[in-house]
């Protein structure tokens, strides 16, 4: 079996390990650093469908206050440090196995809850049909390279480990 498609069996396991994160039951670094001309225009397509998309969120909130947790910015920081320092196909990993396959998953599972907002509504309805396709375009981009560095299966893991604890850490601050 080649990297690529065990990168794709191992993502659908680590994607239905994810749909058991304790938050379900309650881009620009990549663009700067891409170093291959096809990875550069796939990371500004991605982009340019997520732009504004924090703006358009943060305007529904009744409560605008911004809640800090050094635990959980630690977490994420760690896919921005990722983004600088890791090469053209960790970071299509990273951003499509595993971002867009937790963005979809967490849209399917908690979607509903925000779709009783009108402005959240067009994004959570966007989202139920941009994530997937983001995830398939890496994997696509991938298998067109024909990217057989096993180190990929490495990244993969580490992502969803850090993508988990993400998660968990934002479902205790939601508990309080």
């Amino acid at each position: 079996m080649n990297v690529i498609d065990r990168l794709i069996l191992d993502n659908e396991k680590y994607k239905e390990r994810f749909k058991q994160n304790k938050l379900f039951k309650i881009k620009l670094e990549r663009v700067v650093f891409s170093e291959h001309k096809k990875f550069t225009k796939l990371a500004w397509e991605h982009l340019l469908d997520e732009f504004g998309h924090n703006i358009e969120l943060s305007k529904d909130r009744k409560n605008n206050t911004e809640v800090e947790d050094p635990i959980f910015e630690a977490l994420g920081s760690w896919f921005t440090l990722k983004m600088m320092t890791l090469g053209d196909s960790e970071r299509a990993v990273l951003v499509h196995m595993i971002i867009e396959s937790c963005a979809t998953i967490f849209y399917e599972k908690l979607g509903s809850i925000f779709l009783s907002c009108k402005k959240a509504e067009k994004h959570f309805k966007t989202h139920l049909h941009l994530d997937p396709e983001h995830e398939q375009m890496g994997v696509d981009l991938l298998k067109q390279l024909n990217i057989n560095d096993l180190l990929l299966l490495n990244i993969q893991k580490k992502g969803w480990d850090m993508i988990e604890a993400l998660f968990t850490r934002l479902a205790s601050i939601v508990e309080g």
